[in-house]
């Protein structure tokens, strides 16, 4: 057998991936008893941003206001702007790709 756990799962919380729960069984009984307490605890999750750039749904880096937005990893706030003429976007953190 493998070192490695038959079962695995994985989330990342507040919509971003600063906060990720894992979760591994090697048994499925043991990982959907794991599976019911991450349940309780990605429920009990903030969904909206807490970072301190994000208050008020403005980007207080750039001073304009953030778009909510559903990714491939959930809900994330964000805006666009343009540098050297490129498009980049910056989630309360400043440009990514500057």
């Amino acid at each position: 057998m493998s070192d490695y756990p038959a079962y695995q799962y994985s989330v990342f919380l507040k919509g971003s991936r600063d906060e990720q729960l894992v979760i591994r069984a090697d048994n499925w009984e043991e990982f959907m008893e794991l599976k019911k307490n991450a349940d309780v605890i990605i429920s009990k999750v903030e969904t909206k941003p807490t970072q301190n750039n994000l208050s008020a749904g403005v980007c207080s880096i750039h001073n304009v206001p953030l778009i909510e937005k559903n990714g491939k990893f959930g809900v994330f706030y964000s805006h666009a702007g343009v540098v050297n003429g490129k498009t980049v976007y910056c989630q309360g953190k400043g440009y990514k790709g500057v």
